[in-house]
Formats: structure tokens, C-alpha cells, sequence
């Protein structure tokens, strides 16, 4: 399994390998060639839905991040997802993704999206809820419908010969049976993989 060791007090953005040894300290820092989480966004970059990003990210209710945009736009956007950049990439709306999509944080959906409307933020975005792998039952998170989410060239199972797919896996098949119900069984892989499965039992 990955775990941090130390917490992350840094304020510059970080890479892949960075993100999983501090993967759970609540830092959020990680940028990729063509994405980045929130609070790592800076002035001037455009996502690619064309929108530019109008000065730094700004803390939020809940620990969540606020996005203001040129267009007069602001957003409120979990720390932990991925918003993808403009590039050859365009990402995907977070009501176009599906169960099995593997976001570029190495999170896993788990269910169709569903869309939820106003979610009562005072800039009125609406928004979807979005399934997606984090401890033993997985967590949802609202995210606005309007901005891409950076989604990885492979879905769920990835190849376990790739840092972000073996970390997909390492995080998927440690979850309990019925928290990965729409996705692959994968019995066999986790014991190549030496990953446990837990599966589920009780009530």
C-alpha cells in the first residue's frame, strides 16, 4: 500500500510521484504536463473548455477551492479532482464520465455520474456527483457540470506496468465487493498482484 510519511507543507506543485507519497495528506498540489488539481492551477491558465483562470485559487467552504475565471465566473471545485487543461486533450465533463473511467489522480469512478442541479452555492453553479475509490467504500464529491476533468488514456483495470495504473489498482482492489460492484472483477489479478481483495461480508 502507499502511505506519506511526512505532510506536505510545500506551496509549489508537485509531481506524480510526490502525489502518491503524500497521497491523503490533504495537500493537493499535483500538475501534470496538461492538468492539474485546483490549488495547483495558477493566473493564466485556460482549461479546455477555453475557459482562463483570473488570479490564484482562493480557499472555499469544506476545505473545497474557488476558481475565478476572465469570463466573470467563479467556481467552487473539490480539492482533489483533476481539471484538465487545454491541449490536444479535452477531458471529459464530469456528466460524460462512466463507471470504470480512471480519472488522471488515479481515483476510479465507480457509478454512472448523476446530476444534482444547484447545489446552493451563492455563484449558483449546478453540478454532478460523482462515485469515486477512496477507502474501503469509496466517497462521492459534487463538481460543477461545466468544468473538464482530466481523464487517463486507459479504463479500469489499467496495466499495472504504469505508475498511475498500478496505483489505481493498489487503491480499487483494497475496497470492499459492493463498492466496486459496476467495475471488473478481478480475483486473479489481485493475487499477481499481491493486492488483498475485501470482500464483502455482513449485512
Amino acid at each position: 500500500m502507499y502511505y506519506y510519511q511526512i505532510m506536505y507543507t510545500g506551496t509549489q506543485p508537485y509531481d506524480l510521484d510526490t502525489y502518491i507519497t503524500h497521497h491523503g495528506d490533504g495537500s493537493n498540489f499535483y500538475r501534470g504536463e496538461d492538468f492539474a488539481q485546483p490549488q495547483a492551477l495558477r493566473d493564466g491558465d485556460t482549461l479546455s473548455n477555453g475557459w482562463q483562470i483570473a488570479g490564484d485559487p482562493f480557499p472555499a467552504v469544506n476545505g473545497s477551492v474557488g476558481l475565478t475565471f476572465t469570463n466573470g465566473e467563479t467556481r467552487i471545485v473539490a480539492p482533489g479532482l483533476p481539471l484538465q487543461l487545454n491541449s490536444d486533450r479535452k477531458g471529459l465533463l464530469p456528466g460524460q464520465l462512466a463507471a470504470g473511467h480512471i480519472l488522471e489522480t488515479g481515483c476510479v469512478v465507480l457509478a454512472e455520474p448523476v446530476a444534482i442541479g444547484s447545489a446552493g452555492w451563492h455563484n449558483g453553479q449546478q453540478e454532478v456527483k460523482v462515485e469515486l475509490t477512496g477507502g474501503w467504500e469509496g466517497h462521492e464529491v459534487g463538481t460543477p457540470d461545466d468544468l473538464p476533468l482530466a481523464v487517463f488514456d486507459e479504463v479500469f483495470p489499467p496495466s499495472a506496468d504504469t505508475t498511475l495504473g498500478s496505483f489505481a489498482l493498489e487503491r480499487t482492489l483494497g475496497m470492499h465487493e459492493i463498492a466496486r460492484r459496476n467495475l471488473p472483477q478481478l480475483g486473479q489479478l489481485a493475487l499477481d498482484l499481491q493486492i488483498p481483495v475485501i470482500p464483502l461480508t455482513g449485512n
